[in-house]
């Protein structure tokens, strides 16, 4: 420990935000070309996806990322969360893309897609929470402008074009295996299926994982059963999904859907897509308060304003130098700079920044941040 001031800071890793300060957990921007959203572990970018000509694509996720294996595009195929009216149709150019919201429990960037010739109108807000792994995108309007809507998927599932492997909740008791396209997997108005989705319905939602048959890492879909009415496996790329939403059994009317990243194959797919079903069904999020184990940065210390507070549970990470700060396993209450902790490691802070006073956030002791 080094004397600072005449205090004593105890400092040992990081396990705080990803972005632009230690306050933040991470950030959003928007522009003519697109938004990226960004937290402690997904990062996801929508921008335009050219086919034959700089007039002749579609705006969609062009990069989509598990940050704990930075270099793996899931998006990078051709296009994920596209959306269709018509052979043709499609939204139109990027007529807006803003920030929509910018708070401490989410980030919303708002895109509005203008209509012109084959192209329709179209209205998204996408959402990204503090340490969850996934995106939440709500298409606001211009779900019934066409005349259908589908979202198309086609990735590059764990970085790769293939070999892929689909999974859903459910699905080892579902009527029919795993078939690609054209055939569909899930089918109410064509085929018969149960409009409830049957046992592919998970407190309401359908669950479906795309993961890279090598390396089991991959990304995932949540679906509102009372939307989704036809469901199809796409064999291109990396593996895929097409989602037909009011085609005949359900309503077509603005919704909400989830995008996700995950490791470990079937578990995996299965299990952060029933999280982020229980979040959408109306639960907490289950990551919250949790800590990042992975790819964690250093933040400058002389970042963070007064008041920010640090939980008291944290993960350790390496790299730490000079003017960085952060905190692990505080196992005390804070008075002044007085606490109880452990594995504390030396460490410079910059000037004007030290550590004082306690707050509490969920019950849980923390410390805070503050200058002079």
């Amino acid at each position: 420990m080094k004397p600072y001031h005449g205090f004593t800071v105890v400092v040992i890793g990081i396990a705080l935000a990803w972005g632009t300060a230690l306050a933040d957990w991470g950030t959003v921007t928007a522009g003519s070309t697109g938004a990226t959203l960004e937290n402690e572990v997904i990062k996801v970018t929508y921008g335009f996806h050219q086919y034959n000509g700089p007039s002749d694509g579609i705006y969609n996720i062009t990069g989509l990322y598990n940050k704990a294996f930075p270099n793996e595009n899931n998006a990078g195929y051709d296009q994920v969360d596209g959306v269709w009216y018509s052979g043709e149709d499609r939204p139109g150019i990027l007529q807006s893309a803003t920030v929509d919201y910018n708070g401490t429990d989410r980030k919303t960037v708002k895109l509005v897609y203008s209509a012109s010739g084959h192209n329709v109108a179209l209205t998204t807000k996408v959402s990204i929470y503090p340490k969850s792994p996934f995106v939440e995108i709500e298409y606001v309007s211009g779900v019934t402008a066409g005349p259908i809507f589908e979202t198309v998927d086609i990735s590059k599932a764990g970085g790769s074009a293939g070999p892929s492997t689909w999974i859903f909740q459910g699905g080892s008791a579902w009527k029919r295996g795993y078939v690609m396209y054209e055939q569909s997997y899930y089918n109410c108005p064509e085929s018969g299926d149960p409009r409830n989705g049957g046992s592919l319905n998970y407190k309401g939602f359908f669950v479906a994982g795309v993961y890279n048959s090598n390396n089991k890492r991959g990304w995932g879909r949540v679906t509102p059963v009372n939307r989704a009415d036809i469901i199809k496996l796409l064999p291109w790329g990396g593996g895929g999904l097409e989602t037909f939403i009011g085609y005949g059994c359900q309503q077509r009317a603005a919704y909400k859907s989830y995008i996700y990243v995950y490791a470990n194959g079937d578990s995996g797919a299965v299990q952060t897509g029933r999280k982020v079903a229980d979040f959408a069904a109306g639960g907490p999020n289950p990551w919250a308060g949790t800590s990042v184990s992975s790819n964690l940065q250093p933040q400058t210390a002389d970042k963070a304003p007064a008041g920010m507070c640090v939980r008291g549970t944290r993960l350790s990470m390496s790299g730490i130098g000079d003017g960085t700060i952060a905190f692990y396993s505080i196992t005390g209450a804070v008075t002044g700079v007085a606490h109880a902790s452990s594995g504390s490691a030396d460490i410079k802070v910059n000037p004007g920044v030290h550590v004082v006073k306690s707050c509490t956030h969920s019950g849980v002791a923390v410390m805070r941040i503050a200058a002079f």
